[in-house]
């Protein structure tokens, strides 16, 4: 449809248009249907977006009033935060989308999660949240820094990233304790290990990857990390090695060549037809053969 009413033009409809989310990537526009509460006014807002034919279509869409937005945000993050002593790590980003009140929301997941020292991924739209000015701090804003935090960058993620800040201190200080994976050609995982900044480590992932491009990639590499950030916890939490900063440049690093490893087998195979799933499909038999590797070598 390429007009939606708003709720004060129809007295017949039963739900309200809460919250609008634009997705470019997929092609669609995803419209979240939420009753409203009883007898509390909404005001209509004009959105533009476009369509997959580049044109501009405006649509007509309730704005949540402060009660309502509230409320989104508390649910989001209570559903969240109440599965944290399930998990060993938590990835963000990966389909996450640009709405406001999501971000809000994710913010306050963020600052959570750092508090209990949850491991944290974030990856494409979480690095976003990082470029906005009420966020750039976030990473920094709980008493309790001492918890893993991995971001994703492509190229220009982090020249966004960059610019967002005022000088390179300032960026350093944002990110001070965090470990950076640069994608690219190669991999770069870098990581300080003190607040000071007095100390550093870097490793570069050199395994070649596969010559086509495809949407999802970064995806799978997300998931990845978090599978071998996860698994460096569990170790840790053993007492069998892991949790040091060291060991977790090194699990970063190694997921890196996995997924790159995994990417050249799924495009020899597939050729030009390869896509994100094909990848996947072969990240099971390149972990074996890593940890048989690794075991031959012992």
């Amino acid at each position: 449809q390429n007009s939606i009413p708003s709720s004060s033009s129809s007295s017949s409809s039963t739900a309200h248009l809460h919250h609008f989310v634009n997705t470019p990537r997929f092609g669609k526009t995803a419209l979240y249907a939420i009753p409203p509460p009883p007898n509390q006014p909404i005001t209509p807002i004009k959105t533009t977006t476009t369509n997959s034919k580049d044109t501009q279509t405006t649509i007509t869409i309730p704005q949540p009033t402060t009660t309502t937005t509230t409320k989104l945000i508390e649910n989001m993050v209570s559903k969240v935060t109440s599965l944290f002593d399930r998990m060993h790590v938590l990835i963000i980003g990966p389909g996450l989308g640009r709405d406001p009140i999501v971000l809000r929301a994710v913010a306050q997941i963020i600052i959570r999660a750092r508090e209990v020292n949850l491991p944290l991924i974030l990856d494409a739209d979480a690095l976003y949240l990082l470029t906005l000015e009420p966020y750039r701090h976030i990473l920094q804003s709980s008493k309790n820094n001492d918890g893993v935090v991995v971001l994703t960058p492509n190229v220009m993620e982090y020249r966004r990233l960059e610019q967002a800040f005022e000088n390179e201190d300032e960026l350093k200080k944002a990110l001070d304790g965090v470990i950076v994976i640069q994608k690219g050609h190669h991999d770069t995982v870098t990581a300080t290990t003190t607040t000071a900044r007095e100390s550093s480590m870097m490793m570069i992932c050199e395994e070649i990857g596969g010559l086509k491009r495809s949407g999802g990639i970064g995806d799978v590499l997300a998931g990845t990390l978090g599978a071998f950030v996860a698994w460096n916890q569990i170790l840790a939490s053993k007492n069998k090695g892991g949790s040091s900063h060291d060991w977790m440049v090194a699990s970063c690093w190694s997921a890196c060549c996995a997924v790159k490893k995994a990417t050249r087998i799924a495009f020899e195979k597939k050729k030009r037809a390869m896509t994100a799933p094909d990848i996947l499909e072969e990240i099971g038999t390149v972990l074996d053969d890593m940890a048989s590797d690794v075991d031959s070598k012992l």
